[in-house]
């Protein structure tokens, strides 16, 4: 992360690791299980703030589904 006038220190962000991926996952979609395995597998190679949006738009559309179907 950067800010206009001054750097302290540069850090590179990876790939969240699979137990991250679970722990987000698990928590956001405890009302869909089913999306957890899914999730945490087809997404190996997102960083922990794309992943969490990822989960978050899927927990978005089941909620929708169970309102409006």
């Amino acid at each position: 992360m950067t800010r206009s006038g001054r750097l302290d220190a540069k850090i590179e962000v990876g790939p969240l690791c699979e137990e991250g991926r679970r722990f987000i996952a698990e928590n956001i979609l405890r009302d869909w299980r089913n999306l957890i395995d899914e999730s945490v597998g087809s997404c190996d190679n997102m960083v922990a703030a794309d992943f969490e949006n990822h989960c978050i738009e899927l927990a978005i559309k089941e909620k929708n589904k169970e309102l409006y179907d």
